[in-house]
């Protein structure tokens, strides 16, 4: 029997990389610009605790701007709201030094 199973130097992101350096696990997340702006709500439930993880995990956190649209949209103003949500993520602590942040419409692979 051939050994197909995952590599077994732990959950995926957490093994060595390319030069023997072990690699944080990664975190993904995302919150859509559909409002005008983010709320109390969204910064204790989310943006807080993706400023802590910035500490432990390779972390990457995006603006589904593209989820936005499965409801109807006026696309200046959703162009307008994802600026604004941009702004307010930074503004909440997340590092873009050591996190990524990106526009899901931006990247084709997660388009």
């Amino acid at each position: 029997m051939s050994d197909a199973s995952p590599s077994r130097s732990g959950p995926q992101g957490s093994g060595p990389d390319q030069s023997g350096t072990a690699r944080r696990p990664r975190a993904l997340s995302g919150a859509q610009p559909t409002a005008d702006s983010y709320h109390l709500g969204n910064y204790f439930g989310a943006f807080r605790q993706w400023v802590a993880l910035q500490d432990e995990f390779e972390t990457f956190y995006f603006i589904p701007d593209m989820h936005a649209i499965t409801v109807e949209y006026d696309p200046a103003l959703l162009r307008e709201r994802t600026y604004v949500a941009a702004a307010q993520m930074l503004a909440s602590g997340v590092d873009p030094e050591r996190s990524a942040l990106f526009l899901q419409s931006h990247v084709p692979e997660h388009a």
